[in-house]
């Protein structure tokens, strides 16, 4: 059973999203999902995952006004598919950070296949992030 340790997501966070409950689609607020065919034929095998950091950076220059992030964490339903799920916060709620700063949560978080972590932001692509962990083959 092979074990990866990768970047497992990196990128820009998207718009703010207001609704407590999320349809599961690629792209949108989903910054990882942890590979589950069930969810997107297009993965190929089912992994699970330990994401060991996330970090991220307000690349606003200096002066501009600070933007908030909200970074959930949601869980795979087979019973519900595409349809909504309730998202559960992993960092403290709009979590405001000034040009420059950076935010790392290194508290490590156990995903299963299909199991996800989504974000979003009052500002669209100022916000860098970087998911960092394991991916397991689940056999």
């Amino acid at each position: 059973m092979a074990i990866e340790l990768k970047t497992l997501s990196a990128g820009l966070l998207r718009t703010l999203t207001t609704a407590t409950t999320v349809v599961f689609q690629p792209g949108g607020s989903i910054l990882y999902a942890a590979p589950n065919p069930a969810d997107f034929p297009a993965v190929g095998a089912t992994k699970a995952a330990l994401v060991t950091k996330m970090a991220f950076f307000n690349r606003n220059p200096v002066g501009a006004a600070a933007v908030t992030i909200n970074v959930y964490f949601v869980r795979f339903d087979a019973s519900k598919g595409g349809a909504l799920r309730p998202k559960r916060r992993i960092l403290p709620v709009n979590l405001s950070l000034v040009s420059g700063q950076v935010v790392t949560d290194q508290v490590p978080l156990t995903l299963e296949p299909g199991d996800a972590i989504l974000g979003d932001t009052t500002q669209i692509n100022v916000i860098d992030f970087a998911i960092n962990g394991f991916e397991r083959l689940v056999v």
